[in-house]
């Protein structure tokens, strides 16, 4: 495995071995040194990937037929990962990753935005006329109705997450889907 250094004023590129077993490429090159997104660098064997953008979850939530609520927590930059050369060869085709602690100083974003949105409802009938079923489709958002947000700077507790938020009723009534979402980044 090839990884982290300079080699005639060029960076080395991690490069994953091959297959022990049949001795056929596993994937070629991790990362690359134009990659800026992942960085990857080399100690003592070990090799460190740290991932330079944030990482976001979203979702959105259809609370009546012209509302929906949208959730996003987004951890900062700086999330690590870790893997060995035996690591690429106990299962061949796969690289196995160590998840590392994250860093005391990575920040986290949630916000919550209840917006009114655009629907079209559709209504199939039977041949007596009447109504079998109705659905009601979101096409687009038409306005933001209310929006919260909150950036901690620093990881946090649980406890410290939701005393924070307590006074945003947008985000308290969907505690618990940030919570789940800041398990690994909660302290």
């Amino acid at each position: 495995m090839c990884g982290s250094g300079v080699w005639a004023g060029s960076r080395v590129v991690l490069q994953v071995v091959a297959n022990p077993e049949t001795h056929l490429s596993q994937g070629g090159i991790f990362g690359g040194t134009d990659n800026k997104d992942r960085i990857v660098t080399e100690s003592n064997g070990t090799f460190t990937i740290t991932n330079n953008n944030p990482t976001m979850n979203q979702q959105v939530i259809n609370e009546t037929s012209n509302t929906q609520t949208q959730l996003q927590v987004s951890i900062g930059a700086g999330t690590q990962q870790t893997f060995t050369v035996a690591d690429t060869t106990q299962n061949p085709g796969q690289i196995t990753l160590h998840d590392q602690p994250i860093p005391q100083n990575v920040s986290a974003t949630l916000t919550a935005t209840k917006v009114s949105v655009e629907t079209s409802t559709a209504v199939t009938q039977g041949n007596n006329g009447l109504n079998l079923s109705q659905s009601t489709v979101a096409i687009a958002p038409v306005g933001s109705v209310a929006t919260e947000s909150i950036t901690f700077y620093a990881r946090q507790t649980q406890a410290a997450v939701e005393a924070a938020i307590d006074l945003m009723p947008i985000m308290k009534r969907n505690i618990g889907w940030f919570i789940r979402h800041l398990t690994s980044w909660l302290l």
